[in-house]
Formats: structure tokens, sequence, C-alpha cells
């Protein structure tokens, strides 16, 4: 009956909105995977992104540190996910400019809350559960510069794991390729294993980033 309890408050993801691009590509030489950006200033000059802006409020110190942990940490998985797919991606810093066909992933985050461990544990229900929205930009590279591909939205969201003061029986009847807006929200079985913490929701925003761009991989017929 625990066991039930705790699977029933898995974090898990929902893609909504997604619009991929429909057209043919060339398979690219390289992908280059940029850290996602915590703020305006972490992104590459000169793009016109897709999707939500940065939020109005500006992040603190602590949340713009954090973003930028994070950022470096989703580009790093995602690279390594399409590897293992075996295309050609690359993390964006120290390559040489963009050529021709190259594809280039650009993310930023519009909401990044780490939330409460404590109350993610004593109250469950998605109480102090951490947040985070990630959009992210494909574009390829053209001989009249870089072009934008598909859009989507992913949701990632939080179990409503009951926490450790939630009566049992509470508990027991509860039950774009490249353009993707990824919202991680988590909420205490996910804290021990790290999937309803703030780089769980990063792993999966990575995760669902890499499904998408598999699907459109596989139609292009590039794998």
């Amino acid at each position: 009956m625990f066991a039930l309890i705790l699977l029933a408050g898995c974090a898990s993801s929902e893609v909504s909105d997604y619009r991929p691009y429909q057209g043919k590509l060339v398979k690219p030489d390289r992908i280059l995977v940029y850290n996602f950006a915590a703020s305006p200033a972490d992104l590459p000059p000169g793009l016109k992104l897709s999707g939500p802006g940065f939020g109005s409020t500006q992040p603190t110190a602590e949340q713009h540190a954090l973003g930028r942990q994070l950022g470096a940490a989703i580009a790093s998985d995602l690279v390594t996910e399409m590897q293992n797919m075996r295309l050609p991606a690359v993390r964006a810093a120290g390559q040489p400019p963009l050529k021709v066909n190259d594809i280039a992933l650009i993310g930023y985050f519009t909401t990044v809350d780490a939330g409460s461990a404590a109350k993610r544990v004593g109250l469950g229900f998605g109480s102090g559960g951490a947040e985070l929205q990630t959009v992210v930009n494909g574009f390829v590279m053209t001989a009249q510069g870089m072009s934008p591909l598909g859009s989507g939205t992913v949701d990632a969201g939080s179990g409503k794991t009951p926490g450790a003061a939630a009566p049992l029986v509470v508990a027991v009847a509860t039950g774009n390729p490249l353009g993707l807006v990824v919202s991680s929200a988590t909420k205490g079985y996910g804290e021990v294993s790290g999937s309803e913490t703030i780089e769980g929701a990063a792993e999966r925003t990575a995760q669902d980033i890499a499904a998408k761009i598999k699907i459109t991989a596989e139609k292009q017929g590039w794998i």
C-alpha cells in the first residue's frame, strides 16, 4: 500500500501546442547547443526568439546563479541525449561559427524557483514544489542567415505526492524540432530520488526536448 502511495505522485510531463518544422532539412554537420540562458544578457545577440519573454521580476543573484547552473546542465544533458541518437550534437562554446545547414538550439528560462524541500516532504500535494519554465528555439543557418524552426510547449508537471503529514486514507483515495516551451513543476518519494527537485525538473526538460528532436530527426531520415 505504501508503494502505491509513493507511485501515485511521480513527476510527469505533458507535451502540448507542439508545432514541429514541416519542411525538408539537409542533415546538419553540427547541432550546436547553447547553454540555456538565465537572463537576456546570457543569450546570443541578434536572434529573434519565439515564446514567452523573461519574467518582469528581476531575478535575484542566487536565482541567476542557479539558472546558469541549470542552463549548463540542460545543454550538457541534451547533447548527450542527441549523441546517443547518433546526431552530431555539440556544446556551442568553443565551436567555430555556424555554417550553412548547421542547426542551433538556444533556450532560456522564464521561471526558476527551487521551491521548498521541507514543504514538499512534510505537506506534499504539490506544496513547496520547484518550478522551472524553459523556452527553447531551433534555428538553421542558411545562405541568408539564421532561419527559425518549429515551436511547441512541454509541461513537466508535479506529482501530487502526499507528504508525511497527509492522512493515510487521503493518500490512498487520491489517486521545436525545435522551439519548445518547457515548464517543469515538481512536487516525499521524488525528493529522495531527485525527481521532485529543480535539478530533476531540469533533467526532465532535457529529456522532453530530446524526445521531440528524435521524432523530427526520424521524419527527416537523419536516424
